[in-house]
């Protein structure tokens, strides 16, 4: 089973929270202000700076991660289904996945063809904006993740440009 140990001190100390679940917000569970060190077992974990999995990320597969957090702030965190290799994203011109749809294998793109409206990832983490060049309001999108209508998801309208998230901590 899939978990993350998160401490408020460096090399596992202090006070501690195990989750097993996806967590919208960090607070909800846990008093810790700022996490120190950080073990998973068996998964790979994504660390979200804001709740509702928004802001900066970190991903964390099976390890221990005894100093150094990039998000010592936590907001939320989720599971990942899966890993960072071979990203898959298909990308909608319209809401509800009904025309004529895009797919995306790699790393990075600029600028998307058409403005997107919807999405669905079928493999890996990519980070979607609202403007060209990695600019403006971003989401964050994961495996399984199907979204009918991206102004509905924070941005300030369609999908100009998207990334997929390629590293560990």
């Amino acid at each position: 089973m899939s978990k993350i140990e998160l401490f408020a001190t460096e090399g596992f100390g202090g006070d501690e929270v195990k989750i097993l679940s996806d967590i919208k917000d960090f607070k909800s569970v846990s008093n810790i202000e700022e996490v120190k060190s950080i073990k998973v077992s068996d998964g790979i974990w994504i660390v979200f700076s804001e709740v509702d999995y928004k802001g900066e990320i970190a991903v964390y597969k099976e390890g221990d991660y005894s100093h150094g957090i990039k998000i010592p702030r936590i907001g939320s965190l989720r599971k990942l289904p899966g890993g960072l290799e071979d990203h898959i994203i298909t990308v909608y011109p319209d809401t509800d996945f009904k025309v004529d749809c895009q797919i995306f294998k790699g790393e990075s793109y600029k600028k998307v063809a058409f403005r997107v409206f919807s999405h669905e990832v079928e493999k890996g983490v990519w980070l979607l904006y609202d403007d060209t060049d990695f600019g403006g309001n971003s989401i964050v999108s994961v495996i399984g993740d199907k979204f009918p209508n991206e102004i509905a998801k924070a941005l300030n309208g369609p999908v100009k440009s998207l990334k997929a998230y390629t590293s560990y901590e």
